[in-house]
């Protein structure tokens, strides 16, 4: 399984997955947002990457 496959898996799990308790009632640590945060930057650093490069000055 490659890595952004795994990715993929876990981002469905946490999709598919509900709150132990409603918003605001009691605190769960979860490693979720990591993988979500991780998501995001693999897919806005590139971008990220051009419009630093393109910027004048």
């Amino acid at each position: 399984m490659t890595e952004q496959a795994g990715q993929q898996d876990a981002i469905a799990a946490i999709l598919a997955s509900q709150p132990e308790q409603p918003p605001g009632r009691r605190f769960s640590y979860s490693n979720s947002n990591y993988v979500l945060l991780s998501h995001v930057v693999t897919i806005t650093a590139p971008a990220a990457s051009v419009a630093r490069n393109c910027s004048p000055g």
